[in-house]
């Protein structure tokens, strides 16, 4: 499965770390790895206890153009995961001059000479995401700066350093101050004070998209008909109407299901106002999201059984004087039993001495 999903990935660096503790049934591994090798996707192991097949999972590692590792205590793993990601990212580390390119004019270059940027000395060589807008590159391409949104926000990454050991010559340069401080403020969510309050969230599987306008003096405006162009993560659009709840007061559901590729895009128009776009970023159902503890249901369910909640560690395994009973299979006690009795007997009828000491 994991050589299935990362063939299908554009990435600098693939990397596969195996964890075992016990025996595996024999297959083809030696096939299946050394084909993931070819494809440039490499496997490390990690054998924990003694019961793991530690000579298989070495030849893995082996196979895999990774590294094999034994623990004894499983508290190890995360140092042992944290150590081979450290070691995977420095094939993506980049440390040679490099000037930064345009690849993407906007507005946050505005009054920003990048063309009398000293050199980088360095940069983390990665992959954009597919709705990622690149700003800025190398020369072989590799993104410099890119800025996508996440929900209802922006995210922007530096792939350099903001400090003396890339970005040294930068630190100099007469632009760096205002190149951060207006991609910081391009970055940050702001407040455009529009007469149009645009909000989405999600409940459930339905985006709910509400929208509240105030024409000026904060007096409502009538005759309002706003349109909602919505932007599927497969690219497909479509373009519905908000249904009036209240007054200047309108709102819509729109069903929408569990997306890694990109988010959802809902651009509002209504005439006498500029259009406002917003995103809504749903990676994964809400099966996989950590809620906290319902204490209120958890109490009810304790005291309607007459259990407890929060109960001491003996409470746990007391047995309030209940009984179980458990059926056990006797046969195979007593076909050992047999068998000692019969070869008992066996040994007996063979005994001359026996006969004539007791006859």
């Amino acid at each position: 499965m994991a050589f299935e999903e990362l063939s299908e990935i554009d990435a600098e660096v693939r990397h596969v770390i195996l964890l075992s503790d016990g025996q595996t049934y024999p297959d083809k591994y030696e096939s299946l790895v050394t084909r993931m090798a070819k494809d440039d996707i490499s496997v490390s192991s990690v054998a924990v206890g003694q019961e793991s097949d530690r000579a298989l999972l070495a030849d893995i590692a082996e196979w895999g153009n990774g590294r094999s590792y034994f623990i004894l205590d499983a508290a190890r793993v995360p140092q042992v995961f944290i150590q081979e990601t450290q070691i995977a990212s420095q094939q993506t580390l980049i440390e040679e001059n490099v000037r930064a390119t345009i690849a993407n004019s906007v507005e946050l270059f505005k009054g920003i000479d990048l063309g009398s940027a000293p050199p980088l000395r360095g940069y983390v060589n990665t992959t954009a995401k597919e709705n990622a807008e690149v700003l800025l590159t190398s020369e072989a391409t590799a993104p410099i700066l890119a800025r996508w949104h996440y929900g209802l926000g922006k995210t922007a990454v530096f792939t350099s350093d903001v400090k003396n050991r890339w970005a040294s010559d930068w630190l100099t340069w007469a632009g760096y101050g205002k190149f951060w401080s207006q991609l910081v403020r391009e970055t940050m969510r702001r407040d455009g004070g529009e007469e149009i309050d645009f909000l989405i969230e999600r409940i459930a599987d339905e985006a709910v998209v509400t929208v509240n306008a105030l024409a000026k003096k904060d007096n409502y405006k009538v005759d309002l008909d706003p349109k909602m162009e919505i932007s599927y993560p497969d690219g497909d659009k479509t373009v519905v109407s908000l249904g009036q709840i209240g007054p200047n007061t309108y709102q819509g559901r729109y069903p929408i299901e569990a997306s890694i590729e990109s988010p959802y895009g809902f651009n509002i128009s209504a005439e006498g106002f500029d259009d406002r776009s917003l995103s809504l970023y749903y990676p994964y159902s809400d099966e996989y999201r950590l809620y906290p503890a319902n204490t209120v249901l958890l109490g009810d369910i304790s005291e309607k059984t007459g259990g407890k909640i929060f109960p001491d560690n003996e409470d746990i395994f007391e047995d309030y004087g209940e009984n179980a009973f458990i059926p056990t299979q006797l046969w195979p006690l007593l076909a050992g039993l047999a068998l000692v009795l019969y070869l008992l007997d066996i040994a007996i009828r063979r005994a001359p001495w026996f006969w004539r000491t007791f006859a």
